[in-house]
């Protein structure tokens, strides 16, 4: 964008004038924050070509799901106390620690000796990834009036879509000619380079709350702390078992559902414990019980359910067909191309006419018809079918998935001091779908190439059976072509139940839609701006 039409987004009322940077400083400011989301977006897709690469480096199949698991385990278990954390802070210095955060887990993955210090560097790039994503959502409405948001939300739901295609090609690309480290050393240079413009031009304006309104208490200890461990203790309790049942332990066991049990507990304590804090909590219970803010957390989560599933198996149906890494990030363009479009076509369409609901009704319908065909290939599906099952289901999840946070934040603008804690509930429940998405996939996936294997290589030795569970690298190793074909076929067949996934769950996400108010942006800007003047 130019800086003209940066001076016409940052002409607004509904905040002071005072608040809001001219079209030069707002520019530089805007592309420090597209590429913190960058940062963000591509450290979830850059590992999924590598992927089978890196769990194959460290003989570690099992644990493949971990790598993306610890990601979100944390930044999802993070985001509801950044959000409070942001409504008493100011947002540029959260912003600023959350990069520094990143940057750290990046420079652990980068360097790690073992399976197990990579899983933990990206623990911690989650916890500085839960800091960005928040902080660069509600920076926003600092800087520009609800009705001009759209086009800034359009460019990083753009943003986001060229990562899906960049990060799975750079992944594929440094595993193959470099090194799969260098999915994370590229994290440091581009974090630099946002901290620069944002440490120079974003104003370090005041927390939305002051101490004083709070009886002059710090921050930290407004921080609703014991609701954060509450939280992290749920998602890790739901996690485990959905990571382990039929997997290394079988779903009736009686670890599994005792951490279902804990989880349901866990999650009721957590809502009663909130209940008990009032406006003191992490996350009102007001804005749950909001019948569009629970919407948005509904169709966000499913959202992210459908995305990342598919981001992360549709490179692997490719290489087991033989495709390299770098190769396979090819294979799934017309996927991560459709993911672009569809959302740049809906974030136009919703800021030149106001109106995002009907997007959030209709789009999941492709992803249901994409995903219903993604379940009949096999073996030997031509690459145009294949192609064309891509192109519908992404283009169903890109008119999606950032129109939720473009309406939970209509919905509440004439209180924008709630919306840190609106928008971290969304994107809460979104990362929520995207660690149920992978775990749930990696359990169906690995259960079935077990049985398949058996049923369509018999032949198999033990070490190479052994071999192909551990690392889909070994099927090109195999002794003959006809084994090769009856390992191919079994791979095909296993990830099918995990692609008809998209299918339940865009239909949920669909009628999650009625849920949800159908704001005119530009109408609810008008009354936010009268709001405020009458205030």
């Amino acid at each position: 964008m130019s800086p003209a039409k940066f001076d016409a987004i940052s002409d607004g009322d509904s905040v002071p004038k005072s608040q809001y940077l001219d079209g030069k400083q707002l520019l530089v400011v805007f592309i420090g924050l597209l590429v913190a989301v960058l940062l963000v977006a591509l450290d979830q897709t850059i590992v999924a070509t590598a992927l089978p690469r890196i769990v194959s480096y460290f003989d570690a199949l099992s644990n493949v799901t971990w790598v993306v698991t610890a990601y979100y385990l944390t930044q999802g278990g993070c985001m509801l106390v950044v959000g409070q954390i942001l409504m008493l802070s100011r947002k540029k210095i959260v912003f600023l620690a959350a990069i520094a955060l990143f940057e750290i887990g990046s420079l652990i993955c980068a360097v790690a000796p073992s399976m197990n210090v990579l899983i933990f560097g990206r623990a911690v790039a989650g916890c500085g990834a839960a800091g960005i994503q928040i902080s660069v959502a509600t920076i926003i409405p600092d800087i520009t009036p609800l009705e001009k948001r759209p086009i800034l939300f359009a460019s990083f739901g753009g943003i986001i879509g060229i990562s899906t295609v960049a990060g799975p090609i750079l992944g594929g690309a440094f595993t193959d000619h470099l090194t799969w480290r260098w999915c994370f050393w590229i994290n440091l240079p581009c974090g630099a380079f946002a901290v620069l413009l944002v440490l120079l031009f974003l104003k370090n304006n005041p927390p939305a709350v002051s101490p004083d309104s709070v009886g002059g208490r710090s921050t930290w200890l407004r921080i609703d702390w014991i609701g954060a461990i509450l939280v992290i203790g749920f998602f890790t309790s739901l996690l485990l078992p959905l990571q382990w049942g039929g997997n290394t332990k079988p779903w009736d066991s009686a670890t599994v559902i005792v951490l279902f049990v804990v989880s349901g507990v866990l999650l009721a304590m957590f809502l009663a414990w909130e209940r008990y804090r009032g406006e003191q909590a992490m996350i009102p219970l007001n804005v749950i019980a909001n019948r569009t803010a629970l919407g948005c957390a509904i169709s966000g989560f499913l959202g992210y359910f459908t995305l990342l599933f598919a981001t992360y198996y549709l490179p692997l149906w490719y290489q087991a067909h033989g495709s390299t890494a770098t190769r396979s990030g090819l294979d799934i363009l017309p996927f991560l191309i459709s993911v672009i479009v569809a959302a740049g076509i809906s974030g136009g369409i919703v800021t030149k006419t106001g109106r995002y609901w009907w997007f959030l009704l209709f789009g999941p319908f492709l992803t249901i018809i994409g995903s219903g065909l993604l379940y009949t290939l096999n073996a030997d599906s031509s690459s145009a079918r294949l192609t064309g099952y891509q192109i519908l289901y992404g283009a169903g999840i890109g008119a999606v998935f950032q129109n939720v946070i473009v309406a939970v934040q209509a919905e509440y603008a004439d209180n924008e001091s709630l919306i840190p804690q609106a928008t971290s509930f969304v994107s809460f429940c979104q990362i929520l779908g995207g660690i149920v998405s992978i775990s749930m996939a990696g359990s169906i996936f690995a259960n079935e190439l077990r049985t398949d294997l058996t049923k369509y290589a018999p032949d198999l030795t033990d070490a190479l059976r052994s071999a192909i569970l551990q690392s889909v690298t070994a099927i090109q190793a195999l002794p003959t072509e006809a084994l090769k074909s009856e390992v191919i076929a079994a791979y095909a067949r296993s990830l099918d139940p995990v692609f008809i996934l998209g299918v339940p769950a865009a239909a949920l996400a669909s009628l999650s839609a009625v849920m949800i108010r159908n704001h005119d942006l530009r109408e609810r800007g008008k009354e936010a701006k009268r709001g405020v003047g009458a205030a």
